[in-house]
């Protein structure tokens, strides 16, 4: 029982060791890149998108005779 106290105390400790090193990652992250110069906002043309949908309309009726389902 000892033992595994001791294993859990140091799984406790090593997590805690993550976690600090991790936080402090993440805030050097985010320094650097407010220490950054910012880009240019460029403002993008509306009208000269491209949609990602294809506008397609409905189908025009083809004369194509509806599939008859038995019961």
């Amino acid at each position: 029982m000892r033992r595994l106290e001791e294993q859990l105390l140091s799984h406790n400790a090593r997590m805690a060791d993550e976690v600090k090193c991790q936080l402090a990652l993440a805030m050097s992250q985010q320094q650097q890149s407010q220490e950054a110069p910012l880009e240019p906002n460029v403002v993008a043309d509306l009208s000269q998108r491209n949609s990602s949908c294809a506008s397609t309309g409905l189908p025009a009726d083809k004369g194509i005779p509806a599939i008859e389902t038995t019961a």
